[in-house]
């Protein structure tokens, strides 16, 4: 028994499965529904592909696989993010443990990512970036033996994650350059020099290839996307609000261990080694503000710099380190209990907002949106079945004769995914929609004679239907609010066909 209490992994464990209970819990007993983007990766996960408009394919076949097996309940499509999240606080002990720390600071740097309320609310929705968050760790890890030992087996490994991590999003991308191009500032350069490493990028390459191609028969539409975003969607942050936006989502109080374990690479010598983790933090922090890139792109490189950051710890010798590393730990519990309601869905709305009022907190956003009530990451998962609801009191409304011919057009993905999750339930048509991946979906063979558009201009919708009429109106207390006070639209008589039209609906943002 004394043995099994001195193992250095049962306090990892004991943590990652806290980390797993945290959002089991917090999806078994939420106060909101899906979430926008779940809903469109559902509807992805019904039109398998090598590729689609705004991701790549392996996070969208685990989904499937996954509803194959467990349903598309909230709660089964979330378990996996669950399990993502105990794994990732799993890994990041590894990772301290590689760079030399002992069992009390593998705890400590595994309850920093635990702690974080960006990571927290993350990985409590399925989407590619708690995957994300595992292979950019994975290739942390390989990349440290790497430096400690150059071996072939190591590269092919590291070759197969990268390959992988790239099938799943392509912000492996950055990560890669950002390391390459630090390896080469340090003298740690001397490992990109052989013939392993090209082995690696050929594995890496194969396995990417059938999404390259997919992109290159669709003429790119990735490129055009990310293009979009980043000169309409995305927030263009400055150096300091997006620091700030680390500091406030990886927990104020861990900003001791990351900050302070940077600092500890590159001033103690026993630590040069490690500078390249260093100085790709820095290029991967510059590289996202001149790309407009969003905060949390920057998340999943912090489990190594908490490594760092407890690895200073238990290194610091003074007559009051015992106190001042208590005090840490407690700071870091604290701020994830006050967190909690503003990452995890457990809270009511009014509840939410009074707790918010409270702290002083306001949401900030990351896209050019008008922000409501609710942050997005919580308005997103509210109002989707009561949309479902008003589409089908106007379609069944139609007469059958009417009813056949009828389609219904919307202006995003999170509103026609809504309906493709709910159709079985009201009884309602295929989707269709100009968004991302819906545009290249189509018609879906809808004929277009008689079409429920949600939302846009009337005029607009008379350019293409001679009969335009106003006959349902959406809204609700804690939705986004260009989502809120549509207007339904039904139209008939079309002066053209819907194949004309398509190709003036693509939105790829």
């Amino acid at each position: 028994m004394h043995s099994l209490i001195k193992n250095d992994r049962v306090s990892l464990l004991a943590l990652a499965f806290l980390a797993f209970l945290t959002h089991w819990l917090a999806n078994l007993y939420g106060v909101y529904g899906i979430f926008r983007d779940e809903l469109y990766y559902l509807a992805c996960a019904d039109h398998l592909d090598w590729g689609y408009v705004d991701h790549p394919p392996l996070s969208i076949f685990i989904l499937y696989c996954s509803r194959t097996v467990l349903g598309d309940s909230v709660t089964a499509v979330r378990l996996l993010p669950a399990v993502g999240s105990a794994i990732l606080v799993y890994l990041t002990g590894i990772i301290t443990k590689r760079c030399g720390g002992q069992r009390g600071a593998q705890a400590l740097a595994a309850l920093a990512v635990l702690s974080a309320p960006g990571y927290l609310g993350i990985h409590n929705i399925f989407s590619m970036n708690v995957f994300d968050h595992l292979f950019w760790a994975i290739l942390l890890l390989l990349l440290l033996r790497l430096i400690e030992k150059n071996s072939a087996k190591d590269w092919i490994v590291f070759g197969i994650v990268a390959g992988l991590g790239l099938l799943n999003k392509l912000s492996v991308i950055f990560m890669l350059f950002s390391l390459a191009l630090a390896l080469l500032l340090t003298n740690q350069r001397r490992i990109l020099f052989n013939r392993h490493l090209i082995i690696a990028a050929l594995i890496a390459l194969t396995l990417f290839a059938p999404h390259l191609i997919w992109q290159i028969s669709h003429q790119w539409p990735t490129r055009e996307f990310m293009h979009n975003a980043q000169q309409f969607k995305n927030v263009h942050m400055a150096a300091w609000p997006f620091l700030r936006e680390q500091i406030i989502n990886m927990n104020p109080f861990t900003v001791f261990l990351w900050f302070g374990g940077m600092w500890f690479v590159m001033l103690n010598k026993s630590m040069h080694r490690y500078r390249t983790f260093v100085f790709a933090y820095v290029i991967l922090f510059i590289l996202f503000i001149f790309q407009h890139g969003k905060p949390y792109y920057l998340y999943p490189y912090y489990p190594i710099l908490f490594a760092f950051g407890a690895l200073f710890l238990e290194k610091w010798r003074f007559k009051y380190a015992p106190i001042l590393k208590t005090a840490l730990v407690i700071g870091i519990i604290n701020g994830a209990l006050i967190s909690l309601p503003l990452a995890l869905p457990i809270l009511q709305p009014a509840q939410f907002i009074r707790y918010a009022d409270i702290l002083g907190w306001r949401p900030t956003a990351d896209e050019n949106h008008q922000m409501g009530p609710l942050p997005q990451h919580f308005a997103d998962m509210n109002g989707w079945e009561q949309m479902a609801d008003k589409v089908a009191q106007v379609y069944h409304a139609l007469p059958d004769s009417e009813r056949n011919l009828t389609a219904v057009y919307f202006q995003n993905y999170g509103q026609a995914g809504a309906i493709d999750y709910y159709r079985d339930k009201y009884h309602l048509p295929p989707a269709i929609c100009g968004h991302n991946n819906y545009f290249l979906w189509g018609a879906r063979g809808c004929s277009g004679q008689i079409l429920i558009i949600w939302g846009g201009k009337q005029q607009d919708h008379e350019q293409v239907y001679a009969d335009v009429r106003a006959v349902g109106y959406f809204h609700h207390p804690y939705v986004m609010p260009y989502e809120n006070d549509a207007v339904l639209y039904l139209c008939r008589h079309p002066k053209t066909s819907l194949d004309a039209v398509w190709p003036t609906v693509k939105n790829y943002n």
